[in-house]
């Protein structure tokens, strides 16, 4: 069975993911991962992103509040999409930018 896994993360101490992880609940996310960790921190170092994307199987789901959450560079969300996409993993963004599972024959994206 398909799973919606959230990732939720913020970039400094004094600020919170509680507000991804209620929008990620809200969603219907079946688990959800989150961290503090600057967006200038390299991707390997991210170990709740890394943990989320080890998670997901083909037909799952990563869902996030925004686009950003994916990568440090529009080339980092790009090649994550593809790679997603090419697992057979979709992706959903809550700000409404992006749901690939809605995509139809437009998918795949890259």
């Amino acid at each position: 069975m398909a799973r919606m896994i959230g990732y939720a993360r913020c970039s400094t101490a004094s600020q919170s993911t509680d507000a991804q992880v209620a929008e990620l609940k809200a969603a219907g996310c079946d688990r959800i991962l989150h961290e503090k960790v600057s967006s200038r921190t390299p991707e390997e170092k991210r170990i709740q992103l890394q943990a989320a994307l080890a998670t997901l199987e083909e037909g799952d789901c990563l869902c996030i509040s925004k686009l950003d959450r994916c990568g440090r560079t529009m080339v980092e969300v790009v090649n994550r999409l593809h790679d997603l996409q090419n697992r057979g993993i979709h992706v959903r963004i809550l700000d409404g930018l992006l749901d690939t599972r809605s995509l139809g024959k437009m998918a795949p994206l890259v």
